[in-house]
């Protein structure tokens, strides 16, 4: 039996490019947190993901969304997640290299709960990761990490 000291926390980054997916690993390393980090490269694996860690009972507590992706967009996860009736959804921050206040309006009625416009320091990343983790429950942070 899992006890919920050896449940690692799994974030998501659905993001396409390889570059931004760099520079997003590297922050979340230099973040110490003990957390699984996933990346998928379009919105439709995301979205395939999400369903079948959703089943088998180990889904992310947060997603890392960018919103201009091949195949299904960050949107289209978006109102997905929306409408997918995962219980509980997780938080979903979009990435985007766009300031635009059209996509943010766009993004937060979608259920967004954060918006980042890229590139993101290790600081925020740690900071918007520790806030998520404390609002979903017990800590799976290691009591040895930085936070």
């Amino acid at each position: 039996m899992i006890t919920p000291d050896q449940v690692r926390a799994t974030v998501l980054l659905a993001e396409d490019s390889d570059d931004d997916a760099f520079f997003f690993q590297r922050a979340f390393s230099r973040a110490s947190l003990s957390c699984e980090l996933l990346r998928v490269a379009n919105g439709k694996i995301a979205v395939e993901l999400l369903g079948n860690r959703q089943l088998a009972g180990d889904a992310p507590f947060l997603i890392f969304l960018d919103l201009k992706m091949p195949v299904m967009s960050g949107f289209e996860v978006l109102q997905w997640l929306k409408n997918s009736g995962l219980k509980p959804l997780p938080k979903v921050i979009v990435l985007s290299g766009s300031n635009d206040q059209a996509d943010r309006s766009r993004a937060f009625s979608l259920g967004a709960t954060d918006y980042l416009v890229k590139p993101i320091s290790s600081e925020i990343l740690r900071q918007r990761v520790t806030s998520a983790l404390k609002q979903a429950g017990p800590s799976p942070v290691e009591a040895g990490a930085r936070v």
